[in-house]
């Protein structure tokens, strides 16, 4: 009886610390940052698309007036792994290479209020996940 017990627990503990990875799979996040240049203001729209098998997209455009001045393009490309529980906040990073082949590594916090990313050059960026959109 005890050993089944035991069985259980660990099925449990191990099921519990894959939830930050299964709540990624198939979602859509999104950072707005506002830009300005000539006078000009817009915003650099990020979304990072979270594929299964730990895959991760990142997609950069610009808008103006909520008008796509550039189209989304694929900035980077890659791997994540996530690692610990949404409620004391996960640990995220995303082993990327971007549109020139560079290889990036973002690290951030994941929980169930949204998700912050530090890139490689120590630029902290705050998502927030489309509820509403997911990717299939």
């Amino acid at each position: 009886m005890k050993k089944k017990y035991l069985f259980y627990v660990l099925v449990l503990t191990l099921l519990c610390s894959c939830s930050s990875h299964k709540y990624l799979t198939d979602t859509v996040w999104v950072n707005v940052t506002p830009v300005e240049k000539d006078g000009i203001k817009g915003n650099i729209v990020t979304s990072l698309y979270f594929w299964d098998k730990n895959k991760v997209t990142f997609y950069k455009a610009v808008e103006k007036d909520s008008i796509a001045i550039v189209k989304p393009v694929i900035a980077a490309d890659g791997t994540y792994t996530c690692k610990g529980k949404l409620k004391k906040g996960a640990k995220i990073t995303a082993d990327v290479v971007n549109f020139d082949n560079t290889p990036l590594l973002y690290k951030g916090i994941l929980t169930t209020d949204g998700m912050v990313l530090i890139s490689p050059d120590s630029i902290i960026k705050g998502y927030s996940i489309i509820s509403d959109l997911t990717i299939k």
